[in-house]
């Protein structure tokens, strides 16, 4: 969804400042324009694509973290790979 793109962009902008680094650092580090990680930090990119995010994060010393829950007591846990299938559908 577009709150946790814009969550994710806002947690990057902080870490960011709180680095001491611009915009052009974090792109030059990630491998990603500058653009990108102006309009991720605004949370205009709802759409980012999951390696992107990862890179960003990466060049800031941020990272995401998958764990494995029981959704609503189905009895089964959730695979990671579901629970990023689910995380992916939230951001496009």
């Amino acid at each position: 969804s577009i709150e946790i793109s814009r969550m994710a962009g806002m947690y990057a902008r902080k870490r960011r400042l709180e680095l001491g680094l611009t915009q052009r650092e974090v792109a030059d580090r990630a491998g990603v324009s500058e653009r990108t990680v102006y309009s991720f930090e605004l949370g205009e990119r709802p759409g980012i694509q999951l390696d992107k995010v990862l890179a960003i994060y990466s060049a800031i010393g941020l990272a995401l973290t998958v764990e494995v829950v029981d959704p609503a007591g189905s009895g089964r846990p959730r695979t990671a790979a579901e629970i990023a299938e689910d995380f992916l559908a939230h951001l496009g």
